[in-house]
């Protein structure tokens, strides 16, 4: 799915040395650090700058048997994804990653969401192949 991509790193160097101390700050992160900025050229998943919307829109109706139907953004740029509002998924989008995590259900639910997903991006061509792409869309 890179094929074709080219993200370009621009890393601090000091006397042919990579400089990994530094005062950039990054929400998240404990301590600063030496800032590598990134550049991302064609990012699309299709290898032609072209549809970032796989689909063709910005939101579409996502039916997924047994699970529902959603109001969902599908992009594919850097890392293909999916977006759906928390609150149709029962939700409130604040919750802790362990509420979700030991979850088995919720999980299941989530993967079934990725799997006809990929469908739709056109990630995959049919529902098993999800097996075989376990970490995107996300």
């Amino acid at each position: 799915a890179n094929i074709g991509k080219t993200i370009i790193a621009h890393v601090p160097m000091r006397d042919g040395e990579v400089q990994e101390t530094g005062d950039f700050e990054l929400d998240g992160v404990t301590f600063p650090a030496a800032e590598i900025q990134l550049e991302f050229i064609d990012p699309s998943d299709d290898g032609d700058a072209g549809a970032m919307f796989p689909t063709g829109n910005l939101v579409d109706t996502l039916d997924v048997p047994g699970v529902g139907s959603f109001e969902v953004t599908m992009i594919t740029a850097g890392i293909p994804t999916i977006f759906l509002n928390a609150a149709d998924l029962g939700y409130t989008g604040t919750e802790l990653q362990p509420a979700i995590n030991e979850d088995k259900a919720a999980l299941q639910k989530f993967e079934t969401i990725r799997a006809y997903g990929a469908l739709r991006m056109g990630l995959i061509k049919n529902l098993e192949d999800a097996a075989t792409r376990q970490h995107t869309p996300k």
